[in-house]
């Protein structure tokens, strides 16, 4: 059974810190040093991860872990994509796949 309020502060977590919180040397530079995409996913996932320990998250380590992986590897795909309008439609791709990742650590809670 999915927990929507633990979903719903996992979601708000992710909105403040990958969109709000985000510093702008981070967001434009990321792409070009990994040390900088990943300080970027560990951040957001810490972020993320602190609903995950207050419900009191039964694999809070491996949902961490899951969720830094995935963060790196959809916003290395997001980075790779032009930076024009014809490809505005990667920010939907991108944040769907948050979500759907949000969305597995919930249900496999």
């Amino acid at each position: 059974m999915i927990d929507f309020t633990l979903l719903y502060f996992m979601i708000t977590a992710h909105c403040l810190a990958d969109m709000c919180w985000q510093p702008s040397f981070i967001a434009h530079n990321k792409h070009r040093l990994f040390v900088l995409m990943f300080f970027h996913a560990l951040t957001v996932s810490s972020v993320i991860s602190i609903p995950m320990y207050i419900f009191g998250y039964e694999s809070f380590a491996a949902g961490v872990i899951f969720l830094i992986s995935t963060h790196i590897l959809i916003d290395t795909w997001k980075s790779q994509q032009p930076k024009d309008d014809a490809h505005f439609w990667c920010l939907y791709v991108d944040q769907g796949a948050h979500l759907l990742a949000m969305i597995i650590i919930v249900i496999l809670q």
